[in-house]
């Protein structure tokens, strides 16, 4: 008995979607960090009271961070189309005879 490697249009739909959903993960992560990280610097640190703007800073960056996920499927399904047209053959046009 032999194993096959083929992937079916299940696998690639399920292992895409996963591969987008720690993709998202991964910029939303870095969306926050960075916006709460410049946030701090440009108005929390030079401010007598540094909490208020703080506050805000994390808030707003978390706005920001959520708005891949906003978009998040209809991202999931262009990859998915994207590799399931690599992996479909070409068909070549059927020419009709008049």
């Amino acid at each position: 008995m032999t194993a096959t490697n083929h992937a079916t249009s299940r696998d690639i739909r399920t292992r895409t979607a996963d591969d987008m959903y720690r993709l998202l993960a991964l910029v939303s992560a870095a969306i926050w960090t960075l916006g709460t990280l410049l946030y701090f610097i440009v108005f929390a640190a030079p401010a007598v009271r540094p909490v208020f703007p703080a506050m805000q800073g994390m808030i707003g960056s978390v706005v920001l961070a959520g708005i891949p996920w906003l978009f998040r499927r209809q991202i999931t399904e262009y990859v998915i189309a994207r590799r399931l047209s690599r992996l479909t053959p070409a068909r070549p046009a059927s020419r009709t005879e008049s």
